[in-house]
């Protein structure tokens, strides 16, 4: 029986969704069950073997929502395989400096759920369109360097790598 995976995540507009749906197509395409679903419509992890959590950056946060869905399952994750991926304008230039301070932003997430590890981390750069944005962010990030700096190529790789890690 194939191992049942859950890419669970969290959005601002849309960018970091689109990317948990490339993860769990290629990790679908190698024989594993995938679901993907929102970080915050999930209510059980029940039947899950493994958990890859997406999450944006903003000022060096992750979303608020995934960090609710590592405490909401805090007793839960550290007994499933888990894997993150993160969607940062910092990785748009990918060298040590930037890994080292985008794997930092996660820290939320491991203070959220005590004893969590991860098979691995995926830092991708994200996607920063103002225009998709409401209120004080609009007007806060249309000043901030703007475009879809995602690399396909690397978002591929990391999805294959995790076959044989979850």
């Amino acid at each position: 029986m194939p191992k049942k995976t859950l890419v669970a995540y969290a959005t601002w507009a849309g960018s970091t969704a689109e990317i948990a749906e490339r993860i769990a197509k290629i990790l679908h395409d190698k024989s594993m069950e995938v679901e993907v679903k929102p970080a915050r419509e999930m209510k059980s992890l029940e039947g899950y073997d493994a958990v890859i959590l997406g999450t944006p950056i903003r000022i060096g946060r992750p979303h608020p929502e995934t960090v609710n869905f590592a405490k909401r399952f805090r007793k839960e994750l550290p007994n499933l395989k888990l894997a993150f991926f993160v969607a940062c304008l910092n990785m748009s230039e990918d060298n040590q400096q930037n890994r080292s301070q985008t794997e930092g932003y996660l820290k939320p997430l491991y203070r959220a759920s005590p004893g969590i590890k991860s098979v691995s981390t995926g830092l991708f750069a994200g996607v920063m369109d103002a225009s998709k944005l409401k209120g004080f962010w609009k007007f806060a990030m249309s000043r901030t360097l703007q475009g879809d700096f995602r690399k396909w190529e690397k978002i591929t790789a990391w999805a294959k790598s995790m076959q044989g890690m979850l």
